[in-house]
């Protein structure tokens, strides 16, 4: 697991684009995001959407469930703040997009865990202060958790 520190939604957004870079050529890849209300997970989608897509429009999908970015769909954004099972989720479909071609992003995954793949990026942020969140990054194949060190950490990991 990898703990990064964000000082504002700047280096929020920017972590999102940083992650976006590292998994762009992954597909299927899942990326599960946690955290408290205004904890920071749609800055960090609109960073990782900006990266991959060059779209400038990201906003969360939180009335209409899903946002799709990109031709072909390249990004898949699931905000599940509204949906109170995963039942939801299967009676619209939208199971059938995740672990396809694209990434797809699920923010407040922990509502709809039975639907996650077996393997998929954990990202979960903290609130700690006005400006300042934690957040926390585990990845199954620890590609994304290492290319982070290397980022953030150089002198850590040589």
């Amino acid at each position: 697991m990898v703990e990064i520190i964000s000082k504002s939604w700047q280096d929020t957004e920017k972590l999102g684009s940083i992650v976006g870079e590292i998994v762009e050529k992954q597909k299927g890849i899942v990326l599960a995001l946690t955290g408290e209300l205004a904890s920071g997970k749609t800055c960090f989608v609109k960073g990782l959407v900006k990266k991959i897509c060059g779209s400038w429009w990201v906003h969360s999908p939180t009335f209409t469930i899903v946002n799709v970015y990109g031709s072909p769909p390249k990004v898949i954004h699931i905000d599940c703040y509204r949906i109170s099972s995963y039942k939801e989720l299967i009676s619209i479909g939208v199971e059938e997009l995740i672990g396809g071609e694209s990434i797809c992003v699920i923010e407040w995954a922990d509502k709809v865990k039975e639907v996650l793949p077996s393997e998929y990026i954990s990202i979960h942020f903290e609130h700690i202060e006005e400006n300042i969140r934690k957040i926390y990054i585990s990845d199954p194949s620890s590609i994304l958790e290492q290319s982070l060190r290397d980022t953030f950490f150089p002198s850590e990991t040589n």
